[in-house]
């Protein structure tokens, strides 16, 4: 086969991608290809052979974990997805390099030998340094780590850090800078706190919480078939939540209300002179109806009102309103999947999903990281937690 017919071939196979028998045939061809370039003493060539190997088996295991066979059509098919959004980010399969990136852990797709050629051209050619994932160094940045990936709206940082030998609620726990054992979203919570950023485990909840304080009058409007007048006032604690809330029915029947409240919110009132304020609005709310029975504050003191605030005090008035619509139209699908973490840094606001290192991320969550980055235009950062060796 010459030059031209392994150029095309690689081709094919590249458009056949995520297909996992393609994943597999074009390694074929890279370890092919890396064996005979360092044979022939061409080992600039044969290292990025060899790393285009490890940018594949980088982008097999977020997309398949450690599955080697077994994979489903519907594993594919999210697979598209991802390599999609992989693709618009860095403009190639290959990203990753042995010399930057460090070894994949648990590797299902590179043998030993072929860890052994990257670690040997790249030491050869003077490209080698000293952060792998075996040795781990952890830096005090807001950057932790030592990889760019991610579903393909942000970078993935990595934090290596001690698992404690205790549980709790079945999640794993991790020593802290302090030598406390902290969940994984907590460790990484006090990292960012570290390097000057604000902000909170965030999750849902606070979300919920956000959108109810600036749509009260929309979310509890007294339509007849929303509640019961047998049941005294709404909300109440009998009924502390419309009965529309998860159906498509909320949103239509309050479109215009959505709408005129929206618009209260962004635009100047009274001939111009009141400025709009959502923060200001948000505070208020909380004044006026702290303490009601409200089913998205089943705790009122899960955030305070300083915590509320940080939303609309970060984001631009069109950011906030493009999440607090996208929950709005859809509340029964889009109640979930936003990232762990809310932070702002120099009232940059930024999300962070955090993850253990082979935990994956969920098709709603991927869905929220593209309206976010793509349609609300603020950045989404992953944060994996890897146990240090």
């Amino acid at each position: 086969m010459n030059d031209n017919q392994i150029d095309k071939t690689i081709q094919e196979l590249e458009k056949s991608l995520p297909t996992p028998y393609y994943f597999k045939e074009l390694l074929k061809i890279y370890r092919k290809l890396g064996k005979q370039a360092k044979k022939e003493g061409e080992y600039d060539q044969s290292l990025k052979y060899f790393n285009h190997m490890l940018s594949l088996s980088n982008i097999w295991h977020q997309v398949y974990g450690s599955k080697k066979s077994g994979i489903e059509g519907r594993e594919v098919d999210e697979a598209v997805g991802f390599l999609n959004r992989f693709l618009e980010t860095h403009q190639t399969l290959y990203p990753y390099s042995f010399a930057k990136d460090g070894p994949i852990q648990n590797d299902v797709l590179l043998s030993a030998t072929d860890y052994k050629n990257l670690q040997q051209l790249s030491e050869l050619i003077g490209q080698h340094q000293t952060t792998t994932r075996t040795k781990p160094k952890v830096r005090k940045s807001s950057k932790p780590s030592s990889r760019e990936s991610g579903p393909g709206f942000g970078k993935e940082f990595i934090i290596y850090r001690q698992r404690s030998q205790t549980r709790t609620k079945g999640k794993a726990l991790y020593h802290n800078a302090n030598g406390q054992d902290v969940v994984i979203e907590q460790l990484v919570l006090e990292h960012y706190h570290t390097d000057g950023y604000r902000g909170f485990w965030s999750e849902n909840d606070y979300w919920w919480q956000v959108m109810t304080l600036l749509y009260w009058d929309v979310v509890y409007a007294k339509f007849s078939d929303v509640f019961e007048p047998a049941f005294g006032s709404f909300p109440s604690q009998m009924q502390d939540i419309p009965q529309d809330i998860f159906t498509n029915e909320f949103y239509t029947r309050r479109q215009k209300m959505i709408e005129a409240r929206h618009k209260s919110l962004v635009e100047p009132s009274l001939f111009g002179l009141r400025t709009p304020s959502p923060e200001r609005e948000l505070r208020s709310a909380w004044k006026k109806h702290k303490g009601k029975s409200c089913r998205f504050f089943d705790q009122w003191q899960k955030f305070s009102v300083d915590e509320l605030a940080l939303a609309p005090e970060v984001l631009s008035h069109s950011q906030l309103i493009e999440i607090m619509g996208r929950l709005l139209r859809d509340f029964n699908n889009n109640r979930r999947g936003l990232p762990d973490l809310f932070l702002a840094n120099d009232k940059q606001p930024l999300f962070v999903e955090v993850k253990s290192e082979r935990e994956r991320i969920a098709r709603h969550q991927l869905d929220w990281h593209k309206f976010l980055t793509q349609n609300v235009g603020v950045q989404v950062a992953i944060c994996r937690v890897i146990e240090k060796q």
